[in-house]
Order: structure tokens, then sequence, then C-alpha cells
């Protein structure tokens, strides 16, 4: 018999293992219909899901990258390379100027965000960009690169090394004051300006 744990991951397998297959579907019959290497497909998610990591199940309940690390595909032959996987940060609100850009909208049409084609092409590749998530307005988390930056309620910094510490169990504020640094005034000017953006 499987832990309570070990049963809510099979579940949550078995439905990414169906949309998978109904993905499978959809593309076989753009396929069928000639489109396929014309078609833009974008699959993404809004949030990941707990599964127990820090005693917890479910989402909307913190900031952990489970959550808010999410995969997001673009398949668009004329745009976008086959097997390129960019690792600089790409945010929801990027998918707007980026359906823009490929229909030859203005970006002004775009409130916010910056189409993603131009950094799947290389432009910018190497440079970190910042990526943000927040839990109804009362806790930001912001990543940049291997760095995060948590802020929840109280307003204490925690400082996560995603690469040394994938889980999330160390704050690595102390041993590390510049990346801390970063990360608070990159965080604090996007909250402070947030609004305009």
């Amino acid at each position: 018999p499987l832990d309570v744990g070990g049963r809510l991951r099979a579940i949550y397998d078995s439905a990414v293992s169906y949309h998978d297959v109904q993905v499978g579907r959809l593309i076989k019959q753009l396929q069928s219909w000639g489109i396929w290497d014309q078609t833009m497909l974008i699959l993404t998610a809004d949030h990941g899901e707990e599964l127990f990591e820090d005693a917890r199940c479910g989402h909307g309940g913190s900031l952990r990258d489970s959550l808010t690390r999410v995969p997001l595909l673009i398949h668009d032959p004329a745009r976008f390379p086959p097997d390129v996987v960019v690792d600089e940060g790409a945010e929801g609100v990027d998918l707007m100027p980026t359906v823009l850009a490929a229909i030859g909208a203005p970006a002004s049409d775009a409130p916010q965000g910056a189409a993603l084609e131009p950094l799947a092409q290389g432009i910018g590749r190497g440079w970190a960009r910042p990526s943000y998530a927040s839990q109804y307005e009362y806790a930001h988390a912001m990543r940049i690169g291997r760095w995060k930056i948590r802020v929840g309620p109280r307003g204490t910094p925690l400082i996560g090394d995603m690469a040394a510490d994938p889980g999330e169990t160390r704050d690595a504020a102390a041993g590390h004051p510049v990346e801390r640094r970063m990360l608070t005034d990159n965080l604090g000017l996007f909250l402070a300006l947030r609004t305009q953006w």
C-alpha cells in the first residue's frame, strides 16, 4: 500500500499522463490536416502542486518552486528553434506579447511582458532575467538565475540557492550577502513600481 503522499503523487502523475495523451491526439490531428508546421502551440500552467514536500498538499499555500516554476513549451517552427531549452526567467505575462508578435500585431497592444521569440533565438541568452510570483498579494517571490527570494507577510526575506538546495530547505542569506542584496533590491524595485508596469 502507498502512503498518502505516494498516493497523491500517483494521482497527479495519472492526471499529467492523461493530459499528455490528449495533447498527443491534438498534435496528430493538426499533422493529419497538414497544418502542424504552421501552428503555434503553447503549453503551460498557472501553478504547480505541493505533494507534501513541506507538509502541505495542493496549491496556494506557499511560493515554493514546485508551485511557481511551471513548464512553458512553445511549438512554432517558423519562430522558435526546435530543441532549445531556455533557462532564463519567463512569466505568464510574456505570452500575450509572444502571440501578438507572431501575428504581427504592435507590441504596444500588450500591456506588459516581453515577446519570448528573441530569447529563444539566442538574443539575451546567458543573462539572468527575473521572474516574479505572488501569493494572494501578501507574499512575494522572485527568481533570478539560480537565486530566489521569498518574502512573506512578516517581511523577512528568505534566500534560496536553487542549484545547491532545490528543495528549498535552507535560508542561504547569511552565507551570500551579495546575492541577498541583489535579490532584495530587485524585488523591492519591482514591488514599488509594479502598478506602473
